[in-house]
């Protein structure tokens, strides 16, 4: 079987992701990134989190993959989603898939790219939570190394205090409001 040369990937992975220019592209497929991998990338930091104290308890796997699972990944998406759980990959590898998804979320619409960015914080926030404290249950879920991963992917994401805060407090709301018993759809 013969490899795919790279502008094919280029063109291939250009079907997916607009607008993007060639060094986007190129930087994408240098990272390991193709057509059919590329929906994994918002993925990146989710994984950074679970990693950030050494290991990916089955409690942050589990709340990585109910994302891929919305996000219905294919074979190839799946398969490097395993990768990454399984071997913890390089800091610059992050700080690369940081700049990436700053362009993506450039490229949309304010309140789009926004919207992205503060999900893309609160299933962070989801992974930290994920595992910690005592048994499980008490003191501080989120660890320090998880808290310091969560800065570096907020200002990586460029996101300000005010909505770093907004985001957390949404989703704090939300879980509260969950947990009641109160469906937002049903009002």
């Amino acid at each position: 079987m013969t490899t795919p040369s790279a502008k094919k990937l280029r063109d291939d992975l250009r079907k997916v992701v607009s607008p993007a220019t060639k060094e986007m592209l190129d930087a994408l497929l240098l990272l390991g990134f193709t057509a059919e991998t590329y929906p994994v990338l918002p993925l990146v930091p989710l994984i950074a989190v679970g990693w950030a104290d050494g290991k990916v308890t089955k409690k942050e796997r589990a709340a990585i993959l109910a994302v891929a699972a919305d996000d219905k990944l294919g074979p190839a998406a799946m398969e490097m989603l395993n990768r990454l759980l399984s071997f913890q990959f390089d800091p610059a590898f992050l700080r690369r898939s940081l700049r990436l998804l700053v362009k993506v979320f450039g490229s949309m619409h304010l309140q789009e790219g926004t919207r992205a960015k503060r999900k893309l914080l609160e299933q962070a926030a989801v992974v930290a939570n994920a595992s910690g404290g005592w048994l499980g249950f008490f003191g501080d879920k989120i660890s320090g190394e998880e808290q310091e991963m969560l800065d570096q992917i907020t200002a990586g994401l460029r996101i300000s205090g005010v909505e770093r805060e907004a985001a957390l407090v949404e989703k704090l709301i939300s879980r509260n409001l969950n947990d009641l018993g109160w469906d937002p759809e049903v009002t």
